[in-house]
This record gives structure tokens, C-alpha cells and sequence, in this order.
């Protein structure tokens, strides 16, 4: 699956050098600068835990260093956490949407006749409030 492998932990307090309420964007920024840089590729994409990880203590402490697992394949660099499964999962959604389209069957004229039919006969039943006035 990755060319290359590495586990690197990156410095992130210069994020405490930006304002207060823009530290955690800033520290993901610095993130995808830094891994960009060193892997010279030329998308980075980070796993949503590295993400939930920085933004954990909110957007004004974000961690001060962080240490992330890079799988790079060719020009895109992934970031997860050291021990943070990887699992392939557009193969499994790929799956999961063949699997429903085979299920599916196509509606017969005959069965949009019966649920019309059902209906029908739901708006003909008389209302409640016309069985209060039968019962009086």
C-alpha cells in the first residue's frame, strides 16, 4: 500500500505564537507544513483522529509537539497515529454500494397497484372524530 513509511513527532508550539482563538487551525496548518516539507509531497492528508487529537483541549491549547505515523504514495503523504489502524476504506464503501445495488429489485405495476390500493382504502376509513359522534 505506502512506499515509504515513518514515524515523526512534530513541534507544534509556535502555534502559541498566533492569536488566541486561532491556535488549534494554526497547529494543523504547521502540521501539514512541516509534513509537506519533509516528505516533499504535494497533498497531505490527515486521519480524522490526528485531527480530533489536536482539537481535543478545544481551539486555544492545542498540543505542544504531537507524534504522527506518515505513509507516503507518491505525491499524497498520510498522517495517523502511531497506533492507529489503517484499513482501506473506499474498498469497503465500493463494496457496500455493489451489495446494495444487487439487492434492490425493481417495483412491479402490480405492487404500486396494491400500495395504491392500500391507500385508497386508509382515506375512506372514517375519521375519529366521526366514530365520537357514533358513539354519543
Amino acid at each position: 500500500m505506502a512506499d515509504v513509511e515513518r514515524i515523526q513527532t512534530v513541534n507544534l508550539s509556535q502555534a502559541y505564537d498566533y492569536t488566541r482563538t486561532k491556535r488549534s487551525r494554526r497547529a494543523v496548518d504547521i502540521l501539514r507544513e512541516f509534513i509537506g516539507s519533509a516528505t516533499k509531497a504535494g497533498d497531505v492528508v490527515l486521519s480524522n483522529s490526528v485531527n480530533s487529537t489536536i482539537w481535543t483541549r478545544g481551539n486555544q491549547k492545542p498540543p505542544r509537539k504531537i507524534k504522527v505515523r506518515i505513509l507516503i504514495d507518491g505525491e499524497v503523504a498520510r498522517v495517523y497515529l502511531p497506533d492507529e489502524k489503517v484499513e482501506e476504506k473506499k474498498k469497503e464503501k465500493e463494496q457496500k454500494t455493489e451489495d446494495k445495488k444487487s439487492e434492490t429489485k425493481p417495483i412491479d405495476k402490480e405492487e404500486k397497484q396494491d400500495k395504491t390500493l392500500v391507500k385508497e382504502q386508509k382515506k375512506e376509513e372514517p375519521k375519529k372524530e366521526d366514530k365520537k359522534e357514533d358513539k354519543k
